[in-house]
Formats: C-alpha cells, structure tokens, sequence
C-alpha cells in the first residue's frame, strides 16, 4: 500500500543545501531520506532516544544507497554545535 506523500520545497532544498555545502541533488537525496523513515514510523522528535535511532537509520540508508551525507539530523545537530 501507499506509505504517504513527501512534499519538498525545491527553492528551500537549493538554500538549505549552499548552507550545508552539499549539492542541491545531494540535499534532495538527504530530505528525501529523512521524509521516506517518517514515513515508516520513524520520529526524532519524542525523545533523544528516538532522535539516535533515526539518525543512525539515516546514516545507515545514505551510505547503503551510496550517497553523501550524514542525515538531515546530523546536519541540524552540527548546526546546533555552532
């Protein structure tokens, strides 16, 4: 059956990604990662516990399909360290 939609802005995608240093293709492959495990069940945001699950899935799933990047939680926890 169908999971759901994801739904992104492409206009934010190019912002987002000239602040992370990533291409626009390469911050699509990092949204799209983060929206299809919400779309699984996954959230990271009901406790730190849960944030560490998703964002090991994230890495897990980026690197298996071979694509840069660490996540789109692993990009907002460094952003936080700033």
């Amino acid at each position: 059956g169908l999971l759901g939609d994801l739904v992104v802005c492409l206009d934010v995608a190019k912002r987002q990604a000239a602040e992370r240093g990533l291409t626009p293709r390469e911050e699509m492959r990092v949204l799209l990662v983060h929206g299809f495990l919400h779309l699984l069940g996954y959230d990271h945001e009901t406790g730190p516990d849960d944030m560490e699950e998703m964002a090991g899935a994230e890495q897990r799933l980026m690197k298996r399909m071979g694509w840069k990047g660490k996540g789109l939680i692993g990009y907002s926890q460094e952003g936080e360290e700033a």
